[in-house]
């Protein structure tokens, strides 16, 4: 096999210390027509120049096989960078240079695709990455140091199989003010490509919230959902034979299913388990239906988790052998090169199979999300599709194309399928465990199998990176006999503090990367954290945090200009925190940018925050009690200097927003809604030395009298017969059965021992309503009036409903209107948890 290296080398040298412009040479063999070859002409390279979204230079390449003989080519950009205080970015780690030369593999060592060297006494830093597009390929980092100039170089490999074959590149040279180390690198290259680094606006979006459980039909209490904010639940495809998505395929000869382990439960709580039994196909079918309706019944969104991208079980390959190499290893040796995945390119068949089955299933169980359990992180595909194929890379067993190029072309896909009811298009999810990076460019949801011990912090920060402002989940929850096998043993109050601790840790390092937790860490604060994470996740976590604060506090930030958020996580005891804020990073998402009008912050968990606004910066003080975390949220612009102190108070129906100034002066423009509340009353505001403005806030999901909320009976703590009515639709009924649930579990749970042998419990009665419009469902009691209800949640003495516009809308309403009634009877927020006092008295303002 005849190999030939091409080297497209430019480099740039910023001289950082005397100030100098960076200056870029270009060193390439040139034709006449401005045409680059390798020698003998069996390769043409074609390159040009342009400039980012922010300045940034993007190199674009072309190379063109003339020959059909084998060809391996790397494709190479170098930059440097000199100064006496450098550290580098290899992809993973920062440290100083070393002097000499190293390299890595990129995508399959789970690397992020940049290196990157500053200075760190003038923060100016230079970063190259190949382009979003090409990540599918096999990329290599090589850092050199020599003296005081450092020069990173990124290759690509190409392979050339035939006459006409193309290789398309890009490489991404980014300057950049390394004030935040390489986080501001990494949020210009995700602004370089919103495709791969932003959320799909044609997906279904949630997506991109919050899921509570990995296995639905295994948890009786649909309340761990609601209690945990989560938006969407997975469902589970469990003891079917892999690549079969429909669960169609059966085993030679045989009419029935083989389930390893398979549970379930029905609305009455009642579980079904069979584990190593056969099941007929029809039984099979009918668990698989629940398992989807279930997946609405205690969230938003379905889910469907199947491993469809993992491997083929034999009997199936042998249909597609276009799709796996001739020899089917059912599961990698170690080496990647040895492993063999399912490509579901769509010139085999197989890739034409599953697309048609996909699109199937989504028609059949409405589904608002596909899970891929994507278990083989590095397997390359090396078949002789291999030569039909553009792009084609190679390593040092030759040629291949790696499993993220079929990824990124079924899932591309996947996003054009609509929903019949649910909002959007399918969004797709993929599950892994610290590997395959590749997979996570081109999905919606990530969700990680991890407990919060199986690293150190930042865990996860660098699935953050790759994924940018798309969704991330800590989903396998945590068992505590996992960290100490002697747990059970351990003196309970030691147990359940450890699981408070835990659970505080487990918050903080959610709010730190951007990712979401599982319902298995159902505290207190949790509940109390996870309804302000949703809005936090939905705002979009960002790279560039735009704040500084001291050592024992951790900053992430959210959003952009008035719709920001900025958490902080105190690590320490009870302190008065100061945060450095600046206006311009936040409304930009680029470290040092100068220009913006100053934003007021709010504590979204209750308190004061104190800010003094100044040219380019505002310090923002605010207390934070030991070991908990603080969010700021922006509530609105300002023009104009001084210091005022800002907070919430309010309940279900009113939430008023103060400003209190000291010496600040000037107009404040307050933001126009926070989700259902509404702002009330002309805008600008005014605001004047030492006086206090209040801004109202309605909520328009909201009709009606708190007081009938507090008297009706079975919040006021009375245990009465009543009755839940329902429309004749089905999404009416399911969410009925969800408010049955929530009486009938929740509130007669909370009666203790010694009361239940005084009180009745809660007898509640499901009821059909033809007459109800449809989308409705209402509680009542003697004397309720159901007449006239209009959409969001109605309220009269004797009568609670909740009507949605559509599927989607009731569920989400339902859920506020839950959290309502929750709020109301239990202040704590719930039965099945308790908060420690400090924590309990920093929880001073809901906003449901």
């Amino acid at each position: 096999m005849k190999r030939m290296t091409f080297l497209f080398a430019a480099a740039l040298t910023a001289l950082s210390l005397c100030g100098a412009e960076p200056v870029i040479s270009a060193h390439v063999l040139r034709e006449a027509d401005g045409t680059t070859k390798v020698p003998e002409g069996e390769v043409t390279l074609k390159t040009t120049r342009s400039k980012g979204i922010n300045g940034e230079d993007v190199f674009t390449c072309r190379a063109i096989s003339r020959t059909d003989k084998t060809k391996m080519v790397q494709i190479r950009k170098s930059v440097s960078l000199t100064g006496k205080d450098l550290l580098v970015f290899n992809g993973k780690t920062i440290a100083a240079p070393k002097a000499g030369s190293s390299s890595n593999m990129l995508i399959f060592q789970e690397y992020f695709p940049m290196g990157a060297v500053w200075d760190k006494t003038t923060n100016t830093g230079i970063a190259i990455a190949p382009g979003a597009g090409d990540l599918s390929s096999f990329v290599e980092l090589t850092v050199a140091k020599k003296d005081d100039t450092v020069t990173l170089t990124i290759a690509v490999k190409a392979a050339f199989l035939r006459k006409g074959a193309t290789y398309d590149c890009s490489f991404d040279v980014i300057r950049f003010d390394a004030k935040y180390g390489i986080l501001d690198a990494i949020g210009r290259y995700h602004m370089l490509h919103p495709r791969r680094f932003k959320r799909d606006p044609r997906t279904n979006p949630d997506v991109f919230g919050i899921c509570a459980q990995y296995c639905s039909w295994r948890w009786l209490n649909p309340e761990n959902c609601r209690m945990s904010g989560a938006t969407w639940e997975w469902c589970h495809g469990a003891g079917r034979s892999w690549g079969d998505p429909l669960n169609r395929e059966l085993p030679a000869g045989k009419d029935y299913v083989t389930a390893r382990t398979l549970e379930y439960r029905d609305r009455e709580g009642k579980q079904y388990k069979y584990r190593n039994t056969d099941l007929s196909l029809e039984k099979f079918q009918e668990i698989q239906q629940f398992r989807a309706a279930n997946g609405y019944y205690c969230g938003v969104a379905n889910g469907f988790y199947m491993m469809a991208l993992a491997y083929l079980s034999p009997a199936i390959a042998r249909r597609y052998p276009d799709s796996v190499n001739a020899a089917f290893p059912m599961r990698p040796k170690g080496e990647y090169a040895e492993a063999t995945g399912v490509h579901t390119f769509p010139e085999c068949s197989w890739g034409q199979e599953i697309r048609r089955q996909f699109a199937e299933l989504v028609k059949t169980y409405d589904l608002g999300s596909l899970a891929f359990d994507v278990s083989a992180p590095s397997s390359v595909y090396r078949g002789p599709k291999l030569r039909e194929m553009n792009n084609v890379g190679f390593d040092q067993h030759g040629p291949g194309v790696v499993r993220g190029v079929g990824s990124a072309l079924l899932f591309d896909y996947i996003r054009t399928l609509p929903c019949k009811t649910l909002p959007g298009n399918t969004g797709v999810a993929v599950n892994t465990k610290y590997q395959h990076c590749i997979d996570m460019l081109w999905c919606d949801m990530m969700m990680i199998e991890c407990t919060p011990w199986d690293a150190e912090p930042p865990f996860p920060v660098p699935f953050r990176y790759v994924l940018g402002e798309k969704g991330l989940m800590m989903w396998e929850g945590y068992s505590p006999r996992d960290f100490d096998p002697n747990f059970n043993k351990w003196d309970e109050a030691d147990q359940h503090q450890f699981k408070r601790d835990l659970a505080r840790y487990a918050v903080h390092r959610a709010f730190a990367s951007g990712s979401s937790l599982p319902a298995e860490f159902l505290t207190e604060y949790v509940c109390r954290t996870v309804h302000t994470f949703i809005e936090c996740n939905d705002a979009g976590w960002k790279a560039v945090p735009c704040a500084t604060g001291p050592a024992k506090t951790e900053i992430a930030r959210y959003g952009e200009g008035d719709h920001a958020y900025v958490s902080i996580n105190n690590s320490g005891e009870t302190a008065r925190v100061e945060v450095t804020v600046f206006p311009g990073e936040l409304r930009t998402n680029l470290a040092g940018a100068k220009k913006g009008d100053p934003i007021l912050f709010a504590p979204r968990f209750g308190g004061k925050a104190e800010q003094t606004l100044a040219d380019g910066r505002e310090t923002v003080r605010v207390e934070i009690p030991r070991l908990l975390l603080s969010v700021l949220e922006a509530v609105g612009s300002v023009k104009g200097k001084g210091t005022a102190s800002v907070n919430w108070s309010g309940d279900f129906a009113w939430n008023t927003l103060t400003i209190v100034s000291k010496d600040l002066e000037g107009e404040f423009l307050p933001r126009q809604n926070f989700g259902t509340y509404v702002r009330e009353g002309s805008t600008p505001v005014a605001i004047r030395k030492g006086e206090t403005v209040k801004v109202q806030y309605r909520n328009a999901a909201f009709r009606g009298d708190l007081k009938d909320v507090r008297e009706f009976p079975s919040v006021k703590g009375k245990q009465p017969e009543f009755v839940i009515r329902h429309a004749d639709d089905f999404p009416s009924s399911e969410i009925a059965q969800r408010v049955e649930f929530f009486y009938r579990e929740v509130f007669n749970g909370s009666v203790s021992s010694k009361d239940k042998k005084k009180r009745k419990r809660i007898r509640v009665k499901l009821v059909k309503d033809t007459a109800l419009p449809p989308l409705t469902v209402a509680v009542t009691a003697s004397g309720g009036n159901t007449a006239d209800l209009g959409t969001g949640i109605t309220v009269r003495p004797g009568m609670m409903a909740v009507r949605g516009t559509d599927r989607n809308d009731l569920s989400k309403t339902a859920r506020r209107f839950l959290d309502m009634i929750n709020a109301e009877r239990f202040p704590d927020y719930g039965p099945a948890v308790k908060m420690e006092p400090y924590e309990k008295a920093y929880f001073r303002f809901d906003r449901l």
